[in-house]
Formats: structure tokens, sequence, C-alpha cells
């Protein structure tokens, strides 16, 4: 607060300085010589009316000139600059004759032939008070406009997260539903002591909206432990991932819709064993994480239900158009849910948004480790 007043200040000074020196230009140009007497009685004045310059924007904001107060306010300041003419024009009589001026004239006619020029420096100086104020007050909204933008963008991030989670609860029930039918209370039992482990490690609130890509595997991975719980032999799961791409950060529950989906369209239309692949990977600055089923009948309708629409708006939330989304067919047929973020180890700022670091997780190996039920 002190340097910036110091700073202020300075400004001030060098502007009526700057002023000084111009008001000697015609003399310059004409050939005159400026002694050192002329110098210092036009820096004199000068040097006053930047002392007299904050009291000034004090007035200046103290009687603001608005619409609505044109005709006051102004009347104000035009009294008021007739109040420091008078200063000035004392000031001046007083102080020139140590330089060695001495005036002839009174004191009114000193007024008089100082009027114009101080009223137009006094008014010109209220117009410089209030060309500061707006423009600080112009400031001020932008900043405040740019933190609720960053607000309305946090609560929405938030607001799309707490809907995944219940989408997710509500599949992870269905599985366990569908093993009381099959009357596999055992396997029943061991999904919701599992589901239970799982939430904990969803449901934990430290307010990121990122993760690593190994947090996302390690969740996508409990999931799919419940669903080979339900499936059996039927389902088999595969993981590559590249060493580089586990420190990447992605948005939290990125993968678990893919999953999901991946599971509802590949393994359980599938009449016969049905494979879900994970893939990570880093090329061209992005990260890529796909997730593909290999017992599909074809591409499921990009952006239809609640995990894939969610997911795209969390995208375009935290990265704007430098991300990708796509469905496409698999080679050994199903589906291919790819996304695509840029590639960082930062979390992405928010205006405004503090973050904090991921936290240690247990460990993932990079390798393209293959298991099965």
């Amino acid at each position: 607060m002190r340097s910036s007043r110091w700073v202020r200040g300075a400004a001030v000074f060098g502007a009526w300085t700057l002023i000084g020196l111009i008001a000697l230009g015609p003399n310059l140009i004409g050939g005159q010589r400026v002694g050192l007497r002329a110098l210092a009685a036009d820096m004199e004045s000068t040097w006053l009316w930047a002392a007299f310059t904050p009291a000034i924007w004090w007035l200046a904001a103290r009687f603001r000139i608005t619409w609505g107060t044109v005709v006051p306010s102004l009347a104000i300041h035009l009294g008021l600059g007739l109040v420091f003419n008078g200063v000035d024009v004392a000031v001046d009589r007083t102080v020139l004759p140590l330089f060695g001026f001495a005036y002839r004239e009174t004191y009114l006619a000193s007024y008089a032939g100082d009027l114009f020029l101080n009223v137009f420096s006094y008014l010109a100086t209220v117009v410089c008070g209030h060309a500061i104020a707006y423009a600080a007050l112009s400031h001020e909204r932008r900043l405040r406009a740019t933190e609720l933008g960053a607000e309305l963008a946090r609560a929405e991030l938030r607001a799309l997260e707490m809907q995944l989670r219940p989408h997710f609860l509500f599949n992870a029930l269905h599985s366990v539903g569908a093993l009381v039918r099959a009357h596999e209370d055992q396997a029943a039992l061991r999904t919701l002591a599992e589901l239970g482990d799982l939430l904990r490690a969803m449901l934990r609130g430290d307010g990121r909206h990122e993760a690593t890509v190994k947090e996302e595997l390690e969740l996508a991975l409990r999931y799919l432990a419940i669903e080979e719980l339900r499936f059996g032999d039927r389902l088999e799961t595969r993981v590559a991932v590249a060493p580089e791409a586990l420190a990447a950060l992605v948005p939290r529950l990125v993968l678990q819709p893919l999953v999901e989906n991946a599971v509802r369209h590949g393994v359980e239309a599938a009449t016969g064993p049905a494979r879900i692949e994970l893939r990570a990977a880093v090329a061209d600055g992005m990260v890529w994480l796909a997730v593909g089923d290999g017992g599909g009948d074809g591409v499921a309708p990009a952006g239809h239900g609640i995990g894939l629409a969610n997911t795209r708006s969390r995208l375009a939330q935290l990265y704007g158009d430098r991300h990708r989304l796509e469905l496409v067919p698999a080679a050994g047929g199903g589906v291919l849910a790819r996304v695509g973020v840029p590639y960082h180890l930062r979390p992405v700022e928010l205006p405004g948004a503090e973050r904090r670091a991921p936290a240690e997780r247990p460990r993932l190996e990079p390798a393209g480790a293959e298991r099965r039920a």
C-alpha cells in the first residue's frame, strides 16, 4: 500500500515537472536564455500544483461529477478553483520575492491575472482524478466479473461431478441387483464390499476438478473388479499404459462414464466373452485415454446419456476447445471411446481458483498388464 502511494506521488510530481518544462518551451524556441531564477519561479508554481493534486483528487471523489449532479458538482468545483487560485497567488507572492522577483501590482490584480490559468489547472486536475477513478472502477468491475465467471464455472463443474456420482451408483447397484436375482449371494456380498471401498474413494471431497491418469485408472479398475464379480469369465480386462502418461492430469471421473458405457454396450449386449480395454498414452502434446469394448455391435450414439453429456460439458469448462471426445468403431469390433486433453502436470487454473496438489494413491503398474476374473 505504501509503495503504491509513493509510486503515485512520484508520477504526479513527474507529470507536473514535465508540464513546467513544457511551459518554458516557447522561451527556449525563441532563443531566450532561461536563467536559474526563471526556472525556479516556473517550477515553484508547477510543484505547488503537484502538492495541491492529492487534495484536488480527494475533492473530485467527494463531489463527483455524474449525469445527475453535473450542475451542482461543477458549481462547487468552480468555487473551489477560485479558492485554489487565491492560495496559489498568495504562495507565489510570498515565495517568489525570495528569488528576486518584486510584485508591483496588488494582490487582486495578481489574482485576476492568474485566474483563468489556475481555474483551468484545477478543473483539468479534477478531470484527471475522475479518469483515474473510473479506470479503477472499470478494472474492479472486470475483476469481479472474472471472479464471478470463475465461481460459476467451478459451481457448474461441481454440479456436473455430483450428477456423475449417483449415475455411477445406480449402475453399480444394478450390478448387485443382477447378482441377487441370479441367487449368487456370496458374489453380491463381495460386490457390496467392493462398492463400499469404491464409494469411499470416489466421494473424497478434496475440491479438485482434476486427478492423475493413475488415479483415474485405479478407480476404473475397481469398478471393473465389481463387474467381473457379476459377469465372471465373460469379462476380460486389459490395461495398456504409457509410463509418461501416469502423472498427467485429466478431469476427475472422466473414465468412469466411458467404462460404464463400455460395460453396458459391450459386455451386457454380448452373448459370449467380452473384453474391456483401458489405454493411456501421450502424443502431440496431448494425453489420450481410450476405453474399448470388444462385444458391442456398433457405435453408441455420442453425447447421449448423463455420463457422456456431462463429460463433454466438463471438458469444455476446463479446456475450452482444446479437447477431444470421440466414439468410433473399434478395429476388432465394438466401440472405442477416446478422450484427449492437453498434457499438463499442474492443475488447470480457473481464475481465482485455489488448487491442491494431487493426493498420493496406491501404485498402478504402467506395463501393458492383462488380467482376467
